[in-house]
Formats: C-alpha cells, sequence, structure tokens
C-alpha cells in the first residue's frame, strides 16, 4: 500500500481512538485571527 494509505489507515484510526477517549489528544490554544492577519503580512 501506498504511504498516503497507511498515513490515511493511520490518521482515522487515531480519529476513532481520540472518538472513543483513548489515547492521546493534542490540545491548541485558540489563535486570534488579527495575529494570524498582521504576521501574514510580514512575509
Amino acid at each position: 500500500m501506498s504511504t498516503l494509505g497507511n498515513d490515511l489507515i493511520q490518521s482515522l484510526s487515531e480519529v476513532l481512538a481520540h472518538a472513543r477517549g483513548e489515547g492521546p489528544a493534542i490540545v491548541h490554544a485558540p489563535v486570534a485571527p488579527r495575529e494570524v492577519r498582521k504576521r501574514a503580512r510580514r512575509k
């Protein structure tokens, strides 16, 4: 199977585990949209 296929299967397995409340969960801090736009203009 291709790398994409393997990655897809793994990610879907992680989604199911997360939905069941199993495994680690990554929590991201909220980001202010204004900050994103400010940083995008700098480049």
